[in-house]
């Protein structure tokens, strides 16, 4: 009688061992989901979501509105093409946006930012932006040769561009 009894044990070992791991992987998940910590907000985190695009209207010039899918506040900071560029005298163009993906639009104390205005009418190449109106604050100066030019990386020189002759042996 005394086998039967260690065979049944032995029998359901692999059981409880099983039901021990699913409960410490079950605690152990549960330790893994994101939490909201003061100061930050709640957020979408899922990489493997996929969403669609919502259908909004454009916004208006500077007027900052909430996205629909994640919360977020946007900022259009390019107004409609032949629309001014006050103070800066000139007109937006059909392209005014981000120069390149690998070149800084911000300064290196975010007070400024830096985007192209060109095509259709536009009479200035580069606007200089508020960086925190996002208001024109003024645009390249009329002997400025645009070539290959970043904001200067320290933040001891944050109103400074670095500007590459268009041969890249100097810096203009």
């Amino acid at each position: 009688m005394m086998k039967r009894v260690r065979m049944r044990q032995r029998q359901n070992y692999p059981l409880k061992l099983a039901g021990f791991v699913a409960a410490a992987v079950t605690c152990v998940i549960t330790f893994a989901i994101a939490a909201v910590y003061p100061g930050f907000i709640n957020m979408i985190t899922d990489p493997g979501l996929i969403f669609a695009v919502p259908q909004v209207a454009k916004p208006s010039y500077l007027v900052p509105i909430t996205d629909p899918t994640f919360g977020t506040r946007i900022t259009r900071i390019a107004n409609n093409s032949g629309q001014s560029t006050s103070p800066v005298s000139g007109t937006w163009g059909t392209d005014a946006r981000h120069h390149y993906s690998k070149d800084q639009p911000w300064n290196s104390d975010n007070s400024l930012i830096i985007i192209e205005n060109r095509g259709g009418g536009a009479s200035t190449g580069m606007l200089v932006l508020d960086g925190d109106s996002y208001q024109v604050k003024y645009g390249e100066c009329s002997n400025y040769s645009q070539w290959d030019d970043r904001w200067h990386p320290s933040p001891q020189h944050p109103r400074e561009r670095i500007n590459i002759s268009s041969n890249g042996l100097g810096l203009v």
